[in-house]
């Protein structure tokens, strides 16, 4: 596995809006495979299979750099050169890269509970997003334990969401709730 890191300037954000950050998380989808995606405003980690996908994340880096400054009339460097991967090897660092990777946007304090970040395959490893960037885990139940456990010491977070829920009545705030959260808008 390999964990790129690609950071915006110093100083600098990737999105300021939210069809910014949409507009990234397509071009980085539509070109590249991940194992983990997460999108920070200054920052977008991606755990890759191998470098064979660097090409199609140079290509997406420089799609999204395009249109963003056409988009906000600039020039200029959106993203800090020099981003070297770091090849992740061994079962246990992989599950502690892939559990940072997942837990950043709660980390930086943008979200609780990292279900709750929509710019992240998260939810897509857990069989929660539609429409999904990478097929769900075998194990859904054991990998949200995993990545939680940390934060569950110290805040409370969501459980996985059955499949069956226990109260079914029409509630319109709830299913625009969860038809927003499945579907990143």
């Amino acid at each position: 596995m390999h964990h790129y890191a690609m950071r915006a300037p110093e100083g600098q954000l990737l999105f300021h809006e939210w069809i910014e950050a949409h507009a990234l998380w397509r071009m980085l989808t539509e070109r590249a495979s991940f194992i983990a995606l997460v999108l920070m405003p200054n920052h977008v980690h991606a755990l890759v299979s191998d470098e064979s996908q660097e090409l199609a994340l140079q290509r997406a880096r420089r799609a999204y750099a395009l249109w963003r400054n056409a988009r906000r009339g600039q020039s200029g460097a959106v993203w800090e050169h020099g981003d070297v991967p770091k090849v992740v090897d061994g079962r246990k660092y992989e599950q502690k890269t892939l559990r940072y990777t997942y837990l950043n946007p709660c980390e930086a304090g943008l979200v609780r509970d990292p279900l709750e970040w929509p710019f992240s395959s998260y939810r897509d490893a857990l069989g929660l997003a539609m429409p999904a960037i990478q097929s769900p885990v075998r194990d859904a139940e054991n990998l949200h334990s995993r990545v939680t456990a940390a934060l569950s010491s110290r805040q409370k977070v969501s459980p996985l969401p059955r499949s069956a829920a226990p109260d079914l009545r029409p509630d319109l705030r709830r299913l625009l709730g969860a038809v927003c959260s499945l579907t990143r808008t």
